[in-house]
């Protein structure tokens, strides 16, 4: 089953698409999960893969901006929820997925209560629940975003008729 564009439908325009990162220090799932989810995904998001947290954020840094983020819960440099909760940080709208191999109850309840989780996936994955958990990621992701853009507008707007109600104040005043 193809995945679902995700719509526009609320006027705002997306001139790219919406960037995918996995981060796994498992060479296996860093080859295997970015050729799943761009066959999924082609010509509706773009898929991004990095070997380790350090180099997620410094592309992130460097201007990468996250829709969905899936990391590996487990990596030698920082834990998924740690570089889950950077990320989230700086960008709220960022939708974030664990995938490990090691469903301990302690790493759950922290990803629950640390990080604004979509999707805790345990390893090995299924193609099928990867595939749906972007897919409803891209979803959320969307209607996240398209709020925050809305917002935007709403108080450039405002604030353009602030200045406007200001500039008719003064001539009222002057006549």
């Amino acid at each position: 089953m193809a995945p679902e564009e995700p719509s526009s439908s609320i006027g705002v325009e997306r001139d790219v698409l919406p960037v995918v990162v996995l981060v796994d220090d498992d060479p296996v799932s860093l080859l295997a999960l970015p050729g799943v989810l761009t066959t999924a995904f082609e010509g509706k998001a773009s898929i991004e893969s990095f070997p380790d947290a350090m180099s997620t954020l410094g592309a992130i840094e460097g201007g990468l901006l996250p829709a969905i983020v899936v990391s590996d819960q487990r990596m030698p440099d920082m834990s998924g929820i740690d570089l889950l909760r950077r990320i989230q940080d700086a960008h709220s709208s960022t939708v974030a997925i664990i995938l490990s191999g090691h469903a301990e109850q302690h790493d759950l309840l922290d990803a629950l209560n640390r990080v604004d989780l979509h999707r805790y996936l345990v390893k090995p994955w299924d193609p099928s629940a990867v595939i749906d958990a972007v897919r409803t990621g891209l979803e959320v992701w969307e209607s996240r975003h398209s709020q925050e853009v809305l917002a935007s507008q709403v108080l450039e707007t405002n604030a353009a008729l602030l200045a406007r109600n200001r500039e008719l104040e003064r001539r009222i005043d002057g006549v």
